[in-house]
């Protein structure tokens, strides 16, 4: 679940930078602006009395590029890079710079659901949030010289995403059946997905797959009705049994050594995408608008639990077909932990609220979503009480009635 951390009210520091000359970035070498460095600037109060904690920088490249291309940079400024992203028409996401990390393997996989490659757009790096504070101003315009040609993507080819989509939507039609057609429920919110699906399943030895796929109506439900105020994510919790993992919490008590690593799948370092899909019904391309993000903050969290979260800053703009209708999937290729199974504890749709992404824009989205409280409520895929005696992988359910009629598990 999301973080809750202490509100620190935005100081003049950014301010004092903003005459600062924006300077180009250039891979693997120093940079030195105004302050004397794109990530050394001016103390603040909030950052002279806060810890050292990382936040992460999306540096972007001057032109989108072929992964050989981006790859090739592996540091901006000393600080080396953790993550890729990538932005099409129809899917975004990251791929991990792990060094675990298969690129042949993820090249693959893309062009085997969306019959063509990803353009690289900026590449990731972590940073003390008081420094990204402090660097802001020249920040944000700074660019990634790119190493490569431009790159433009074929579009997706629409009978992958055919392919890729078949299962998904035909159980919708069944659940539909089964349950019948329903109306809006009391309680649920009108932006609330009507259908969910999840698939947590080991995809090799080294790997494990966590496939969401979400639709609305157009009519009971649709994201445009979130508040503007609002994100949400996407997420799916699962738990240790490991009796070493059980007290605790993460930021609070300390929790042993390991406990990211300890459930059956690790929830750092995965690679993602969220796509909008585009059959050539009519749907408006804009992926990189939603600004989808990786909830790697999970500071609130136990220590027995991680937490498989894809977010999206502005919902609100994901596009919709001609009827209304919208759908979207999201999928995390996470490492294994050392558990093989485990508890699939909850899941669920979980609105954020976004000011603290305005009062202080130098922190990523993973650790500025959700620093105040939303009021637009959580949609439920999976509660505990549904979900006693389940372990994974393979563990697949889907949710129908905007999460009031309870799951049905196919796998």
């Amino acid at each position: 679940m999301k973080k809750k951390r202490m509100m620190v009210a935005a100081t003049g520091a950014a301010a004092l930078l903003a005459a600062s000359l924006a300077t180009p970035l250039t891979a693997n070498a120093s940079v030195v602006g105004a302050s004397g460095g794109v990530y050394v600037g001016l103390a603040s109060i909030a950052a002279a009395s806060a810890s050292l904690e990382m936040t992460r920088v999306t540096v972007p490249f001057s032109a989108a590029q072929r992964a050989v291309d981006a790859l090739s940079t592996t540091e901006v400024d000393g600080y080396p890079v953790v993550a890729y992203r990538f932005e099409n028409a129809e899917v975004v996401g990251e791929l991990s710079a792990s060094p675990q990390t298969s690129v042949e393997d993820f090249l693959r996989r893309f062009d085997e659901s969306y019959g063509t490659q990803p353009q690289f757009v900026a590449v990731i790096i972590e940073v003390p949030e008081a420094q990204a504070e402090t660097s802001y101003a020249s920040k944000r315009s700074a660019v990634l010289e790119s190493t490569g040609p431009i790159f433009a993507a074929n579009p997706a080819d629409p009978a992958h995403i055919e392919s890729l989509l078949d299962q998904s939507r035909s159980r919708v039609g069944a659940e539909k059946a089964a349950f019948g057609v329903q109306s809006l429920p009391a309680g649920a919110e009108d932006w609330f997905p009507e259908y969910a699906e999840v698939l947590v399943q080991r995809d090799d030895p080294l790997r494990v797959l966590f496939d969401q796929y979400y639709t609305w109506n157009g009519t009971d439900s649709k994201t445009s009705n979130l508040s503007g105020d609002d994100g949400f994510e996407m997420e799916v919790n699962i738990t240790t049994s490991n009796p070493d993992y059980q007290a605790g919490v993460r930021g609070g008590l300390a929790c042993p050594a390991g406990y990211k690593d300890q459930p059956f799948a690790k929830n750092y370092d995965f690679e993602w995408w969220a796509a909008l899909v585009n059959t050539g019904s009519g749907l408006t391309a804009m992926a990189s608008d939603v600004n989808a993000y990786a909830d790697y903050n999970d500071l609130s969290d136990d220590c027995n639990r991680n937490s498989m979260a894809i977010g999206f800053r502005t919902p609100q703009l994901i596009p919709a077909y001609p009827d209304g209708h919208q759908e979207v999937s999201v999928q995390i290729m996470a490492f294994r932990g050392v558990d093989t199974t485990g508890r699939i504890s909850s899941g669920v749709v979980q609105s954020v609220n976004a000011t603290g992404c305005v009062l202080q824009p130098w922190l990523s989205l993973t650790d500025c979503m959700g620093l105040t409280t939303s009021t637009s409520g959580n949609r439920l895929t999976l509660s505990e009480s549904s979900s006693v005696g389940w372990t994974a992988p393979p563990k697949c359910w889907a949710s129908t009635d905007y999460g009031f009629s309870g799951v049905s598990s196919f796998c």
